[in-house]
């Protein structure tokens, strides 16, 4: 078996389960299994495929039930000597319970992931050709920390002295919070933990890879194909045409194109911005030497972009390759790259047609990025290498002071003469000596927070959250200010774990603090945070910012002002959470079957409701599936306490809009209008709030019969009282359901309108299907006579059940024998007489009721006696 193919293969698997699956099945079939897991740990980090490959291997329990020509045991005594670190993590794995199962292969993921992009960096830096064992990633996991606890340590001097500042700036990226020089810790949130445990953010780095890819995922794969441009463009310099390694630079090129544009779209475009490289909207910050050479390429021969279309082939690439490779005053010469392009019929590329500009905020032009004929000057070269050092933190004191001078004589002469170039590099030095200058002035611009190092952002963030804790109370609401508006971007950049961070500090101070002005700006603070979290269905996490609001409103505040702090606060952060984005959310997982995002759903409602989601679950009444429908009703009456007001008011735009609309003759509403009404009115019923009643009396009245009928039965349940009142209006309606509606409400009433007896008895002629509701009133007046009568003339005028019912007959004999009297004996043994058979005359009812009717009068001939006997 090909163990290479069997790692593309577990790749492109659809999920773990799949991949579990697939994994034991080619072990199964492979004479010596323990080659497949040595062939994994050794190349685990040659690239995400392999990485992907190894994590299966580590994740026992997705595969190890499916093993056919050998067992579990063999394996592990087969592998304890060679491999002991992924032995001792298969015996973790059964050890476990579930949830530190999943805590511990997280771990494993998440420090794979680390890992690969660190010696990815440092083999395309051509810095290292030695790349670690998966068995050494395993030994790094079990040191950083126990492996059941969702949080990961790194301890930067574990890891080989030639990685570690590559792994800070690796770490840094990928969200770790720093705690000292040399530590960093990551937490696992459940929403977190469900990508890493199934392996998605290792798949995420494979080319072509369905999964939905990070920010970081996607700017990597970017970074490789900007690097594979650069070689590609060596390669063909240095090599003529026919040389063996030609083919291959092109091919593996194209493949990386065709990954990117399944990406990214048709279109892959290199750009520069202010001395940077673009691939189409992804900004490519890393210091890789072969983008720096790319770089200085197209500067050189004043190239701002290139773009690379559908059905590029080899032989155009490789032409295409030739012509960049010409010197810059050939291209001048012939009226640049562009022209000599268009010249010979370039169907898959273009030169020049895309570049980026700087836009004010009224929408005007400021300046076009330029790229002038810079011949990789010196003071290029050492500003760059002043900049790089700066944002790592690195010594320029190995820099000569001459060259520094002219880089800055060369960088203002320039900056001030508008080269949008050196600007930039002037804004990148000012940035990496303090970050903070940015704060007041860039960090305006949503667009360049957006693009702007992360560690500049997170270096302005750890020194707002350092702020609160300062004396002054300006400087604190500065610090919240500038959080609010910078979670935002942590959230869009995928910065999750500094989010929480900021939650968990700014919700602790919040909770302390005596400053009116801080609770307010903290809550509000969070209610963004959670807005975010919720529309990028972080739920879980979400509902753990929402806690925090919660322990705010359960807070007993010291003053007044503290008091009216809290109510705005809340308020202000409920209206920031009350989101079109966030509410989508919440709906799919509130009506969803997976229980943890559906917990974590229910969580947040039973603390805030909102008006979008209210109208986004009301919605679902108009949908085709019947379980959406039954969901959302289910959610609302649970939770719809809090939505009162939005389903009051989509009810009165029901009524408003139905107007011109209705059935002429009927008055009836339209069908979505009335399924829309039946569920609104059903659902105030249920909630039973009286404020609902107002709305459910008008809705008696209403042209629509269907609508009477629900809003009766509703207001009963609201107000019996009302409901009462309606009923004895109602029993006349000219709809025979809103008549037995209203039967209902009557029967359902604990003291009856014995006024209301002849009516019920005209209708008991008139609408025999309202007559088991009329039974349920006769119940209650029993005792009158006129309802015996009614009961008695049925038994004397029966040839066969009275009521032509059975249950109706049974239950008028047991008003009978409750309220009868004596006479009521001979009506009953004539009925006996006339419905009992005989020798010539057939049985018209059943012998139990006959016996019922006889056991029926011995009954009132006892309580005749009795009677007599109390007036004796």
């Amino acid at each position: 078996m090909d163990i290479t193919a069997l790692c593309s293969s577990l790749a492109s698997s659809a999920d773990a389960r799949e991949r579990g699956g697939l994994f034991a099945e080619k072990v199964s079939e492979y004479q010596s299994p323990h080659e497949v897991f040595q062939f994994l740990s050794d190349s685990a980090l040659e690239a995400p495929a392999r990485a992907l490959a190894f994590y299966t291997s580590v994740n026992s329990i997705s595969w190890s039930p499916n093993l056919k020509s050998v067992s579990m045991a063999q394996l592990q005594n087969g592998l304890r000597s060679e491999l002991p670190n992924l032995a001792r993590a298969w015996g973790q794995i059964e050890s476990l319970s579930s949830e530190g199962r999943s805590n511990f292969l997280a771990k494993v993921s998440l420090v794979l992931e680390t890992a690969t992009l660190v010696w990815n960096d440092l083999r395309e830096e051509g810095r290292t050709d030695r790349l670690p064992s998966g068995e050494t990633i395993l030994e790094l996991t079990f040191a950083s920390g126990p492996p059941e606890e969702p949080e990961l340590v790194f301890d930067v001097s574990a890891w080989p002295s030639a990685s570690r500042k590559k792994l800070d700036e690796v770490l840094e990226e990928l969200d770790f919070a720093r705690q000292g020089k040399e530590s960093w810790h990551f937490n696992f949130d459940p929403d977190t933990m469900e990508r890493l445990h199934s392996g998605a953010n290792l798949k995420a780095y494979v080319r072509g890879s369905e999964v939905a890819q990070s920010p970081l995922a996607l700017a990597r794969l970017a970074q490789g194909l900007a690097v594979k441009l650069s070689l590609l463009l060596r390669t063909v310099g240095m090599y003529p045409p026919d040389h063996p390694a030609i083919e291959p630079a092109l091919t593996d090129f194209l493949e990386r194109l065709e990954a990117q544009r399944g990406n990214e779209g048709g279109l892959v475009a290199f750009t520069l911005l202010g001395g940077r490289l673009m691939v189409n909207n992804i900004k490519i910050n890393r210091k890789v030497r072969a983008v720096e050479n790319l770089l200085s390429h197209f500067e050189e021969r004043r190239v701002n972009s290139i773009a690379f279309d559908v059905g590029l082939t080899p032989v155009e690439l490789f032409d295409f390759m030739e012509i960049l490779n010409r010197k810059a005053g050939y291209l001048k010469e012939r009226g640049g790259l562009g022209e000599i392009c268009r010249k010979k019929g370039f169907s898959g590329i273009s030169v020049d047609e895309f570049r980026y500009a700087l836009v004010s905020r009224d929408g005007e032009m400021v300046a076009e990025t330029v790229t002038g004929p810079i011949d990789s000057a010196l003071e290029d070269i050492v500003f760059r290498e002043l900049i790089d050092r700066l944002q790592k933190g690195e010594t320029i004191r190995d820099i000569p002071a001459e060259q520094l001078g002219q880089a800055f004589q060369k960088i203002l002469d320039e900056s001030a003469g508008g080269t949008g170039k050196y600007r930039s590099m002037l804004a990148d030095f000012v940035a990496s000596l303090d970050p903070t200058i940015l704060e007041d002035g860039i960090l305006t611009s949503r667009e360049i927070q957006r693009s702007i190092a992360w560690s500049a952002l997170r270096k302005i963030i750890d020194r707002c959250l350092e702020d609160l804790e300062a004396p002054g109370e300006e400087k604190r609401l500065s610090a919240l200010e500038k959080l609010a508006d910078l979670v935002g971007t942590g959230a869009e950049r995928g910065k999750i774990n500094t989010v929480l961070q900021v939650s968990e500090t700014v919700s602790e101070w919040m909770l302390r603090t005596s400053f009116p002005d801080g609770l307010y700006m903290s809550a509000v603070l969070l209610g963004s945070i959670c807005e975010r979290l919720m529309a990028m269905n972080r739920l879980t996490s979400a509902a753990g910012v929402v806690e925090h609001l919660r322990k705010l409103r359960t807070m007993v505040p010291g003053t007044p002002a503290l008091a009216s702090a809290v109510r705005r606060g809340l308020a202000e952060a409920h209206r920031r959470m009350d989101s079109p984005d966030a509410a989508e959310i919440l709906a799919e997982a509130l009506m969803s079957s997976d229980t943890i995002p559906r917990n974590a759903a229910e969580r947040i409602v039973a603390e805030f409701s909102f008006r979008n989601l209210a109208g986004r679950l009301m919605d679902t009444f108009l949908e085709r599936h019947r379980e959406h429908r039954a969901r959302a009703y289910s959610v609302l009456k649970l939770y719809g306490m809090g939505f009162r007001t939005q389903m009051h008011a989509r009810v009165e735009e029901i009524l408003a809009g139905s107007a011109n609309f209705r059935d002429q003759e009927t008055g009836r509403l339209q069908n979505p209008d009335f399924y829309m009404m039946r569920n609104l009115v059903g659902l105030l019923g249920d909630l039973g709030h009286r404020d609902s009643g107002d709305l459910l009396e008008r809705l008696c009245d209403d042209p629509d019969d269907r609508v009477r009928r629900l809003s009766l039965s509703a207001l009963f349940r609201v107000d019996r009282a009302r409901a009462g009142a309606a009923a004895r209006e109602m029993i006349g309606d000219p709809s025979r359901d809103v008549i037995k509606a209203s039967l209902e409400v009557l029967a359902g009433m604990e003291e009856p309108d014995r006024d209301l007896i002849p009516t019920t008895l005209r209708l008991w002629h008139t609408h025999a299907s309202a007559r088991p509701v009329i039974m349920s009133f006769f119940r209650k007046t029993s005792d009158d006579d006129r309802v015996l009568r009614h009961i008695r003339s049925a038994f004397s005028n029966a040839s066969g059940y009275p009521f032509d019912n059975a249950e109706l007959a049974e239950e008028g004999l047991v008003l009978l024998v409750h309220h009868g009297r004596t006479e009521d004996i001979q009506v009953l043994k004539d009925y006996i007489g006339k419905v009992s058979g005989g020798l010539l005359k057939k049985q018209s009812v059943s012998d139990e009721f006959i016996e019922a009717v006889r056991s029926a009068s011995s009954a009132i001939r006892e309580y005749g006696r009795q009677r007599q006997e109390a007036l004796h």
